[in-house]
């Protein structure tokens, strides 16, 4: 084959590019530029561009880069367009209701509509085989350019500036040049402002007031990918981790130290949830929740998350790539969330959390080298949110949240091993063990799951509603026959002491609360459920539902008559009855038991086992023999997906956690 002498330069030019730069860079960078392949001469260009300008701390930060580029990639959707249109149809929803049941309603309809939009192909490309030269400069030339300049970032250490402002992406997002966009945008909006701002906390709050100002958050909106730093800056939509993403994103480009902590699970609580939190000047780190409206400096806290909710184990995504004994040792097929090297455990920093050591003698020890901490999930699942080296038969789990359910175990190729039953980590370092002994007990069981936000409200607004007798129509005449004061969200028994017969009977709820009613049943003297024509009032439109009144008397708890305070919906009975009682349910997520319904109850005594199978003929279920302080699932086998463990005690109720 014949050479020119251009493709001899050529050649003898890239040799030496690549000779020249090789002799004292880092053993790590040149670890990771093995996985570069045929894009490894755009990472040499970078290195080589600081190199020349002999700026020794852009250097270092390249080499922070590349060093730990490896693994890092982005999601590719084939098509994004689909996305993009539909949040332009939730904006124009949104701008005729801010309801958030017509917005639930219109995604359920349009997800039905186009199936596609779950199915959409995507790739995962990794970074260090297509990132460009000329992106990594500019990254890494505007993020000096903050940290030097804006004055709450000026004391950042090189450490913290790499992890917390340095880096290029946050999650799983498509590469895109976001940072001078972020930059324009947000200096053009809050330039006067941002000025008068001295500290981390006061830039935090400007910004996070303009992101959470024009963002749609929905809690149905996690199916949406995560979208690439411009893409996500102009659609502005998606649950708490796409808001996140967007903030944090945010928050760097104007080098404000922000980054995104999670737990895996909840202590008492079932279900995992991420937020954001900020690098003070202190060095310490003070949680809140990113997008969120009307956040002020006090909603900046050491620890947001503490009261109320406490947390297993906590961690934090980072740029760096994380190891630890248990990630070199152990496969990552077996324990993909603990031996993930992009995340690393900071429950320590975290002193507002109750937490204290676990720690307890194995009689397994030799089946592995690691012990695992478990939490429950929903349902029969658990996670392991913790590990540990075994070191004889002692294990010590550190920094582990209180107020939860836990047990200890062995993870394996044939699945996981459990050592010790469950057991309560209370707030006085107490371990009480949850286990089957000789006590048992018939439970009357009445929902698989606890009762859930925002029904806590749903309940609030029903004390002081009444339920009048009547035999005008217009209700000139009439008498109070119950007044609610104490209610759940099961089906409520009041017991009617009247003998007088009424034709019409009108539930009205208080003068301050909304209705949010999913069923009435008013039963006669003859113990037969009255029925009759349905009709209502409300005192102006409600623009968040259309209201039916007939939805309050059809039998069907799944449907809500749903009004504002003021309103009232009544029943002809036809001719005037008596009624001995009346049973009431406000708006539920269904989770209480239904007749009809097929279930079965599972106890856990070192794994789960079942204790039968049965069809409800009530809102509420029986099971025999079921052992007493012990963990118990309830599983709705017709359909539903939200279950929790929960224990069962001698007063007959249901402890959930």
């Amino acid at each position: 084959m014949f050479i020119t002498s251009k493709k001899i330069l050529s050649i003898f030019t890239f040799a030496f590019f690549i000779l020249s730069c090789k002799d004292d860079i880092p053993k790590n960078v040149k670890i990771a530029l093995k996985y570069a392949n045929k894009n490894k001469n755009e990472l040499i260009k970078v290195i080589n561009y600081y190199k020349n300008s002999e700026n020794k701390e852009k250097l270092a930060a390249v080499y922070f880069l590349i060093a730990n580029m490896p693994g890092k990639y982005g999601l590719y959707y084939s098509d994004t367009t689909i996305y993009h249109d539909f949040i332009k149809k939730i904006n124009s929803v949104i701008k005729i209701s801010s309801c958030k049941q017509i917005v639930d309603d219109f995604i359920s309809q349009y997800i039905t509509l186009n199936p596609e939009i779950n199915h959409i192909e995507r790739k995962k490309i990794y970074d260090i085989e297509i990132i460009k030269s000329n992106f990594l400069i500019n990254n890494i030339e505007l993020a000096f350019k903050v940290w030097k300049e804006k004055p709450w970032a000026k004391n950042l250490s090189f450490n913290e500036f790499c992890e917390w402002i340095l880096p290029y992406r946050i999650l799983n997002e498509p590469l895109q040049p976001w940072r001078q966009y972020f930059i324009d945008n947000i200096e053009n909006i809050l330039k006067d402002s941002l000025n008068k701002c001295t500290t981390r906390e006061e830039a935090c709050v400007e910004i996070n007031k303009l992101i959470a100002s024009r963002y749609i958050f929905h809690s149905k909106l996690g199916f949406l990918p995560i979208f690439g730093g411009i893409d996500l800056w102009n659609l502005k939509a998606g649950e708490c981790i796409h808001r996140y993403a967007l903030i944090t994103l945010a928050m760097r480009s104007m080098g404000i130290p922000v980054s995104i902590d999670f737990t895996y699970q909840y202590a008492s609580w079932p279900g995992n949830h991420s937020w954001t939190v900020l690098l003070s000047d202190n060095g310490r780190i003070k949680p809140f929740n990113g997008g969120e409206l009307n956040m002020q400096l006090k909603d900046i806290a050491d620890c947001p998350i503490a009261e109320g909710t406490p947390v297993t184990t906590i961690f934090r995504r980072t740029y760096t790539i994380n190891t630890n004994e248990l990630i070199e040792n152990f496969p990552n097929e077996l324990c993909p969330n603990l031996t993930d090297k992009t995340i690393k455990e900071v429950t320590y920093q975290y002193d507002g959390i109750k937490q204290g050591d676990i720690s307890m003698k194995l009689k397994n020890f030799k089946i592995s080298k690691f012990a695992f901490l478990f939490s429950f999930e929903r349902g029969l699942n658990f996670v392991p949110v913790a590990w540990s080296k075994i070191n004889k038969n002692d294990v010590c789990f550190k920094n582990i949240g209180k107020e939860g359910v836990y047990f200890i175990g062995f993870i394996t190729k044939k699945g996981v091993i459990v050592e010790t039953n469950p057991f309560v980590w209370t707030s006085q370092y107490d371990i009480l063990f949850l286990e089957p002994n000789n006590d048992y007990d018939t439970a009357i069981l009445f929902r698989k799951y606890p009762i859930q936000y925002p029904v806590w409200d749903y309940l609030k607004n029903t004390r002081g509603s009444l339920l009048l007798g009547s035999n005008d129509i217009n209700f000139k005449k009439s008498d109070t026959l119950l007044k609610i004061q104490d209610i759940n969200d099961e089906f409520n028994e009041y017991f009617i002491d009247c003998k007088k017969s009424y034709r019409f009977y009108r539930y009205k709820g208080s003068d301050s609360g909304e209705i949010r009613l999913a069923e009435i049943e008013l039963i006669s003297n003859k113990k037969s459920r009255i029925t009759g024509k349905v009709y209502g009032y409300i005192p102006y439109e409600d623009n968040c539902e259309k209201t039916q009144f007939e939805n309050a008397f059809d039998r069907n708890i799944h449907t809500n008559f749903n009004a504002p305070p003021g309103s009232w919906v009544t029943i002809d009975v036809g001719e005037p009855v008596i009624i001995n009682s009346v049973r009431i349910i406000i708006r539920n997520h269904f989770n209480i038991v239904e007749p009809g319904h097929e279930y079965e109850l599972f106890y856990f005594d070192k794994g789960w086992h079942s204790l039968g199978k049965k069809v409800a003929n009530d809102y509420f279920i029986k099971f025999y023999k079921v052992p007493l302080n012990t963990l118990l699932v309830l599983k709705d086998l017709t359909e539903g997906i939200e279950e929790r463990i929960f224990v069962y005690n001698k007063q007959r109720k249901q402890g959930w956690w």
